[in-house]
């Protein structure tokens, strides 16, 4: 009776899911996952739906911005300082070379960008134990990503000493901002996108100990597997645009947990993942000036891209079964993504060391606190156990991320075959 009663709390702590692609600057992570349960046979599906929106960005420093002001305001009046193949007959190319040799001052020729992202988000899981404590899982998100209502302000002083708003070439530039824009192939507006995400396969094993002293159990998982780049890439001719995945990269998701039980009824859990990247090759957006900052750049070649490893840390609290079918979670992640390096293809036109100082390849860091309600209907003498939960994701800190703080529900379903 004893046994079946440890099982029975075995598979219900064991529910909550880790989605392998989770982890972007854009929004707050989800939690992480508890350890799985080791019986074999057993089978989980799980649905996850999740959604949020911010005007918001935190930059470089942690300070709360406009939300595309993420990696700094817009340094406009450089924008085509060393951008090869420029025609002086052109008026546009004209007045981009003409603004190149204004002196910088006073936050003159900057621009700052606000907007409203929203995110809605469905993770698919399939977990599958095999054997001796084995197991698969097959995991596919599918997301909505929305930038709207951008804008665009002047931060050009108008009563500074010359240059300043008024200053002629500054004037002729902004009447042409659009055309500079259609002439480097640059599409400036809404971003609306939706599908699939990246996509993994992930192979674990899980162990539950039960012969402590103290302690209810000690369960211990550790996982590996390959995170495929299904997700749409973003279009570098689109200014803002975002990637439904890790933009064409392959990953290796590695992922530790533990958790201990006590009292019947209080867990406490830790968790570790790394998730380096494969290298691409790929068209993209460079910097031709180290004066150059933001989302725009009129420069477009092939470069080699050394995407950044991404790391996260977590531990919870959980508060198992205290009320009937009850369970409530209270758990803190850290995650970050490391500076990513690109090797531009042709080196006389794009200076490494140029192409590399782009803010927008250094790495980012979330701190977010993760809350988790959930209601089951496992019994001791059933198969089937359905599963039900809310869950709110909110970020308190961080560095060049998006401010989005993510709520939703998700439903789940454990099958014992072997019972």
């Amino acid at each position: 009776m004893k046994h079946s009663k440890l099982l029975l709390t075995l598979l219900l702590t064991s529910s909550s899911i880790f989605a392998w692609d989770n982890l972007h600057f854009y929004r707050a992570s989800f939690f992480f996952g508890e350890p799985r349960f080791e019986r074999q046979g057993l089978t989980t599906l799980n649905a996850r739906v999740g959604a949020g929106s911010s005007t918001t960005a935190r930059n470089g420093c942690s300070d709360k911005v406009c939300l595309l002001d993420v990696y700094g305001p817009q340094v406009a009046f450089k924008l085509g300082e060393g951008v090869p193949g420029k025609d002086l007959s052109n008026p546009q190319d004209l007045t981009l070379q003409m603004l190149e040799k204004v002196p910088a001052r006073n936050c003159f020729g900057q621009f700052s960008f606000g907007g409203k992202f929203k995110t809605v988000e469905l993770d698919l899981q399939l977990y599958q134990n095999i054997c001796d404590g084995f197991f698969f899982e097959l995991y596919i998100p599918i997301r909505k990503l929305e930038i709207s209502n951008i804008c665009m302000q002047d931060l050009t002083s108008e009563c500074a000493p010359c240059p300043n708003k008024s200053t002629p070439i500054w004037q002729t530039y902004l009447n042409q901002y659009n055309n500079i824009l259609n002439r480097y192939c640059l599409c400036f507006g809404d971003i609306d996108r939706s599908g699939i995400g990246d996509t993994s396969l992930i192979f674990g094993w899980a162990t539950n100990y039960e012969e402590t002293e103290h302690l209810d159990f000690i369960d211990f998982m550790f996982q590996a597997g390959v995170l495929f780049p299904t997700g749409r890439l973003s279009d570098p001719n689109i200014i803002f645009d975002l990637p439904l995945g890790y933009n064409g990269h392959y990953g290796i998701p590695l992922n530790m947990s533990m958790a201990f039980g006590l009292y019947e009824w209080f867990t406490f859990g830790g968790h570790v993942f790394a998730m380096p990247f494969s290298k691409k090759t790929r068209e993209i957006r460079m910097k031709t000036s180290t004066t150059q900052n933001g989302f725009i750049k009129l420069a477009k070649g092939c470069a080699e891209i050394k995407r950044g490893a991404i790391w996260q840390v977590g531990t919870y609290l959980k508060a198992d079964h205290f009320c009937r079918n009850i369970s409530l979670l209270l758990g803190y992640s850290f995650s970050t993504e490391r500076d990513s390096s690109i090797c531009p293809a042709n080196c006389a036109i794009f200076e490494p060391s140029v192409a590399c100082s782009d803010d927008m390849f250094r790495g980012w860091k979330m701190h977010t606190i993760h809350l988790l309600g959930e209601l089951d209907f496992l019994k001791e003498c059933s198969f089937f156990g359905p599963r039900f939960g809310i869950f709110g994701n909110f970020i308190i800190g961080g560095q060049r991320i998006f401010n989005t703080h993510i709520g939703g529900a998700m439903v789940g379903i454990d099958l014992v075959w072997n019972y």
